[in-house]
């Protein structure tokens, strides 16, 4: 029996226990149609696979990963040629191994909407049995789990599923659940959601697992997925995502018009000493919200003027976060230990040579100043009167001085 037959039969089984139920399940029981139906379109339509064009112009905007980027560009072809000639792909399991901060979530997500696949992610750290596979019909809270819900409602029977942080995961009956996932010998058959009481097939799925730890993971995932080598960002990539995050803020507040004053001499300064590029992007944020608040006037209005002239040379406050690893000497300005994971600026192409000039004079754009000849005296008449000041006190020092008293 097919899949999308067997949910039909279930909703016929449901209804009639419907006709029955008492007020106490009936609620339930009309949860568990819905979800069927959804279930039952994300059964009945074509599997549809965006084209090879289509993918590459959406994963424009990943920085670093080329390596994944192109394993999926890769297994993409292939799940075209396969389906065309009325075959079924290999199902696919992925590791992106590296540290926090690099993007990895992000990348995961944007590869999900290249691909034009629903998006779940599992956060592995704070993962209970439930948000995976439901709550049975007798608890209170009853209710599927987070993979059967977004099946069913956006009707998607080929997710992209992501593992974050599976390293991290202390929860004996999740991973578990996860082991059986990751094995396509049994994620046909043996997935059941609580809730439904049905089993979901899951041999459709894309798997993507994330760590920042091989020696903390289960033999599970690496026996099973393809290990995905990340390369370390560039100071270039680096620099090319600051100045994405910094567009972005601009627009989130209309600023946009202002781009110009934000030199990459300034947005060098907002590199940060680590391998993911997290404190970079929260350095730009505070930028862009001081400078805001800068300019704001008691009506709430962006006034340009009452900004700083020359924004390089402004105290920003920015973070000088710089990664160590937890139990490396370093921590306590000691000497590092042997292969350490701390960050090295040398291991950063193109760091060095290019981040020794980051306190160099750069040309900025400069807000420019309402002045007239009120203004023009007024400067010109402190002037004089700072340069009298100056010329009195140094007359005194000398007279000093030349009586033999010092100063």
């Amino acid at each position: 029996m097919k899949y999308a037959e067997k949910l039909k039969s279930t909703i016929t089984n449901l209804n009639e226990e419907l006709k029955i139920a008492n007020c106490n399940n009936k609620e339930a029981v009309q949860k568990k149609i819905k979800l069927c139906e959804g279930l039952i379109e994300a059964w009945e339509k074509p599997l549809e696979l965006k084209t090879i064009p289509e993918y590459r112009e959406k994963t424009k905007e990943i920085i670093g990963f080329e390596e994944f980027v192109e394993e999926i560009d890769t297994y993409l072809q292939s799940a075209r040629y396969l389906q065309k000639i009325g075959e079924v792909p290999d199902q696919k399991f992925y590791l992106l191994l590296g540290p926090p901060g690099i993007g990895k979530s992000y990348t995961a997500r944007t590869i999900a909407r290249a691909l034009g696949k629903q998006f779940i992610n599992i956060n592995c750290v704070s993962a209970f049995l439930g948000e995976l596979v439901g709550w049975p019909q007798s608890y209170q809270a009853a209710d599927c789990g987070q993979i059967a819900k977004i099946m069913s409602e956006k009707k998607d029977r080929s997710p992209v599923i992501l593992f974050d942080e599976i390293d991290k995961c202390q929860d004996t009956a999740v991973l578990n659940t996860m082991s059986l996932l990751l094995d396509d010998t049994k994620n046909k058959t043996d997935f059941d959601d609580k809730f439904l009481q049905l089993n979901i097939p899951m041999d459709e799925a894309i798997f993507i697992c994330t760590a920042n730890d091989i020696k903390k993971l289960p033999n599970f995932v690496l026996s099973r997925c393809t290990k995905v080598n990340i390369k370390i960002l560039s100071w270039e990539q680096r620099m090319e995502i600051a100045k994405l995050e910094l567009d972005k803020s601009l627009k989130k507040y209309h600023l946009e018009i202002h781009r110009n004053r934000f030199s990459n001499n300034l947005l060098k300064k907002c590199l940060t000493e680590e391998w993911g590029i997290r404190g970079t992007k929260d350095n730009v944020q505070k930028i862009i919200q001081k400078f805001l608040t800068l300019g704001l006037n008691e009506e709430d209005e962006f006034d340009p003027r009452k900004t700083p002239a020359n924004l390089n040379d402004y105290d920003w406050k920015l973070t000088g976060k710089k990664e160590y690893e937890r139990d490396c000497p370093a921590v306590r300005d000691q000497p590092h230990k042997q292969n350490c994971e701390c960050f090295f600026s040398e291991q950063v192409p193109g760091w060095e040579e290019n981040m020794k000039k980051v306190f160099s004079q750069e040309p900025t754009e400069q807000i420019k100043r309402p002045t007239n000849e009120k203004n023009q005296k007024t400067e010109a008449k402190r002037k004089s009167e700072r340069l009298q000041t100056q010329i009195q006190v140094s007359n005194k020092k000398l007279h000093l001085l030349r009586n033999g008293k010092g100063y």
